[in-house]
Formats: C-alpha cells, sequence, structure tokens
C-alpha cells in the first residue's frame, strides 16, 4: 500500500484540484484564493490544528469583509476619513496578532479587509463583488480541504 510519507501529497494535490475544477465549474474568477485556503491549511501539524487554521480563516475573511465594506460604504468619498478609519482598523488587528488563541484570524481579516478595499478601487459595487468572491473562494478551500483529508 502507499506509505504514509505519500498519502500527504495524494491528499493535497486531491484537495487543490477540487477546489480548483468547482470554482471553474462556477464561474468564479479567481480560484487561487480557494487554492491558498488548502495550501495554508495542508502546511500545519495536525489535522486538528488545520481545522482551526481553518475556521480562523473563514472568520477573518469575514470580518474583514465586513471592515472593508462598511468602510468603503461610509468613508469612500472622503479619503482622509477612509484612511484614519483604516489606520485604526490596521492598529486593533496588529495589535490582536499577538493573541496566541485567535491572532491568526486578525492577521486573516487584516489582509482581507486591505485586499478588498484595493481591488475595490474605492468602488461599493466592485468592492462588495470582491467581497463576496473572497468569502465564497475562501469557504470553498476549507471545505474542500476538510472533506478530502476527512475521507482518505
Amino acid at each position: 500500500m502507499l506509505s504514509q510519507r505519500s498519502k500527504l501529497p495524494i491528499k493535497v494535490a486531491t484537495a487543490l484540484t477540487l477546489v480548483i475544477v468547482s470554482a471553474l465549474w462556477l464561474g468564479w474568477d479567481k480560484p487561487y484564493w480557494a487554492v491558498f485556503a488548502v495550501v495554508v491549511m495542508a502546511v500545519t501539524e495536525t489535522n486538528g490544528h488545520s481545522l482551526k487554521k481553518g475556521r480562523h480563516r473563514i472568520i477573518g475573511s469575514l470580518f474583514g469583509v465586513l471592515m472593508a465594506i462598511l468602510l468603503i460604504g461610509l468613508f469612500a468619498q472622503q479619503p482622509l476619513y477612509l484612511l484614519l478609519s483604516y489606520t485604526v482598523l490596521v492598529a486593533i488587528c496588529t495589535y490582536q496578532q499577538t493573541n496566541p488563541r485567535n491572532g491568526y484570524a486578525w492577521t486573516i481579516c487584516l489582509v482581507v479587509a486591505s485586499l478588498v478595499i484595493v481591488m475595490g478601487h474605492l468602488q461599493s459595487v466592485t468592492t462588495f463583488n470582491v467581497a463576496v468572491l473572497r468569502i465564497q473562494e475562501t469557504i470553498l478551500g476549507v471545505v474542500g480541504f476538510t472533506l478530502v483529508f476527512g475521507l482518505m
């Protein structure tokens, strides 16, 4: 049979293929976000740690998207207030990153909020579309990884 050493690459390759094909089949534009979720979860030490990291990734993504939409919705036409609010968000997230229990979720929150704000070009519709796509892709990656590693 297969050695323990060869099982991990097969599982990772299967999960990556599953999420890429699923994202393309659904017509989503950026399947690499789902791939990032799989890769980040795959490089952890244990399966339990992977699931915790996936949970924190989803929570951080949801909160980051919420913050990006809130900041753009309130301050898209007022760049000074947008920058001041974003600076406060960066300070809070950076401080919370040192929390050993939930630090990763705060890191993802900051990354996702920054990506959504920048990729949305300060336009509400574009920001919303990027935000929804980011959440979809992240959830797809976490679910794909969990399914493959749970079944194989």
